[in-house]
């Protein structure tokens, strides 16, 4: 899938393939977003370490404050981020070039608070969707592509 070897035929659970450490929170690692947001109390950041693939749907769930940090790779994607907690987009590489590349999907669908700060969102939909009472969605600095670049209904 996506130029890396599957690790089995069976389903893929929100895990990256044969990409360990793909994720760092603090000082542990993870090859999988929700597993990585799973064991965040509250508030922390993801740091992506790697290029890398995620097969299933990633989610920041209410009361929760994420930041995502690109760190100048690229997370691939087959669906939409669904945001409804604190979702923070970011790039603290000097060089910003962080990509969130959905290639199926809706690159980010927020349902609460999101933030968007130095990086560049493709999508083969919407490149952010938000849905009625999506509350408040905060661009700077970033290129947002899709079908629509920005949805909201």
């Amino acid at each position: 899938m996506y130029g890396y070897n599957v690790l089995s035929s069976s389903y893929v659970n929100n895990y990256f393939v044969e990409k360990d450490g793909f994720l760092q929170v603090g000082d542990k690692t993870y090859n999988s977003f929700n597993l990585a947001v799973k064991d965040i109390e509250e508030t922390g950041t993801i740091i992506v370490l790697n290029d890398g693939t995620v097969q299933d749907e990633p989610a920041i769930p209410e009361g929760k404050n994420i930041t995502l940090d690109l760190n100048g790779k690229t997370l691939t994607t087959t669906r939409a981020f669904q945001n409804y907690g604190n979702f923070t987009v970011t790039d603290s590489s000097l060089s910003k070039t962080g990509i969130i590349d959905n290639i199926k999907s809706t690159g980010i669908s927020n349902y609460n608070t999101l933030q968007v700060n130095g990086v560049t969102i493709k999508a083969s939909a919407n490149g952010i969707y938000g849905g009625k009472n999506a509350g408040t969605i905060t661009i700077s600095d970033s290129n947002i592509y899709g079908d629509t670049g920005i949805y909201i209904d």
